[in-house]
């Protein structure tokens, strides 16, 4: 915030700055103040004490944080909201107590509802929840995550841990929702009924297309878009992009990115290369390492296979390069691959993918930030989509034609 200090007469001199080693934050530092202007007598029991947005300007921060602090002496009864007349100091007997350690709040519970499977590719997504987490506690936000967990093996149980997970929201008094929907439009309904209660609902990685929402990612078109133009600075022509058959916006906007690199080229995107095997492991349907070597015989069997392949993520892109190599394909000798994610920077093994990192630590602390701005106006209905930019990282899985 930058900001030194406050103007109005009888606070006394405030040190409120935005440096982190102070001990307690801005709020905190605001709230106590109030309080002891309670205690001392400045304001009296029953008196109307100055409006959320003069406060703002008298203490030289933002009206959030004067909300914050405010919160605090309304929960304890230190401060009494008023229907639309104002707020007042409490009776007496709250007054006298103002100046005592508030008593103490019930956290909020936010549902954190995501895939929490695990597998050495998935590190960099681990590390999101963790930063939401780390968010919170730098803000002493006073909130507790609630993790449900939606991996399933397919995607008829995928949609049906959400919808519980979502059931669970709805009965429990969940403050707030951050959520990797992978749900589709079935579990949306229950969505919009959470919504439409004023609980803030947060999206990552993807969001549902037909539903006005928050959400925080990539520019998933752009990222897409640039990791195809490299391959085509590379000289390559022929590329094939892999992805799976889902029908998420993630993997929507980076073949979108893809085909308008080709067009920008003035090459067609050829129907051939578009390469999109199913993702799950049910019964009728073949492992997806399977899948992968399936997919690399396809596209190597062409009368003109491709030179390189975009692969949506590093998972995937991962898997092409153990079954290329299998039929006898070199990578990057005989066909170039990149991926989307940048997984290897945590692996202990030497790094090799071509890929577009996204920055997940980034990603979950925008996403608190924006939970937290719902919760502080949960009247808000202003959505807004927070698109962080990635970055590309060349290493050996690409070379020139």
């Amino acid at each position: 915030m930058g900001l030194e200090s406050v103007a109005m007469s009888k606070i006394g001199e405030i040190k409120v700055r935005g440096e982190r080693d102070l001990s307690m934050a801005v709020y905190r530092r605001i709230e106590e103040n109030l309080r002891m202007r309670i205690a001392s007598g400045e304001w009296s029991a029953g008196a109307m004490i100055p409006s959320r947005k003069d406060l703002a300007a008298a203490y030289g921060v933002d009206l959030g944080t004067i909300q914050r602090a405010v919160a605090g002496l309304l929960a304890d009864g230190a401060l009494r909201a008023d229907g639309g007349r104002g707020t007042f100091v409490g009776n007496a007997s709250d007054a006298a107590r103002a100046d005592q350690t508030p008593k103490s709040v019930a956290p909020r519970m936010i549902a954190l509802i995501y895939d929490q499977s695990f597998n050495p590719t998935d590190l960099g997504a681990q590390s999101i929840p963790r930063a939401i987490y780390h968010k919170f506690l730098a803000e002493e936000a006073n909130c507790r995550l609630l993790t449900f967990d939606t991996h399933g093996d397919t995607p008829e149980r995928i949609v049906e841990l959400e919808a519980h997970a979502l059931d669970a929201v709805e009965a429990e008094g969940v403050a707030g929702v951050i959520i990797w929907h992978s749900g589709g439009e079935t579990t949306l309904p229950q969505i919009r009924r959470i919504m439409d209660r004023g609980v803030p609902v947060i999206f990552m990685d993807r969001y549902p297309a037909a539903l006005d929402c928050d959400f925080v990612g990539v520019d998933d078109e752009c990222s897409g878009q640039e990791a195809t133009e490299y391959l085509l600075s590379l000289g390559h022509r022929r590329i094939a992009f892999l992805a799976p058959l889902e029908n998420i916006t993630t993997i929507d906007q980076r073949f979108s990115g893809y085909k308008r690199a080709l067009n920008m080229a003035g090459i067609m995107p050829a129907p051939e290369l578009i390469c999109r095997p199913p993702y799950t492991l049910s019964l009728n349907i073949v492992t997806l390492k399977e899948q992968l070597q399936l997919a690399a015989a396809s596209l190597a069997a062409l009368e003109e296979p491709p030179t390189a392949v975009f692969a949506v993520n590093d998972l995937l892109a991962h898997y092409y390069v153990a079954a290329a190599k299998e039929i006898g394909l070199s990578v990057p000798q005989d066909i170039s691959v990149i991926g989307f994610d940048d997984m290897d920077r945590y692996s202990p093994s030497p790094q090799f993918l071509t890929t577009m990192r996204q920055p997940f630590e980034i990603m979950g602390e925008r996403t608190a930030e924006l939970l937290l701005k719902r919760l502080l106006a949960p009247e808000q209905r202003t959505y807004q989509h927070i698109l962080l930019p990635t970055k590309l990282i060349v290493r050996q899985s690409c070379r020139s034609r």
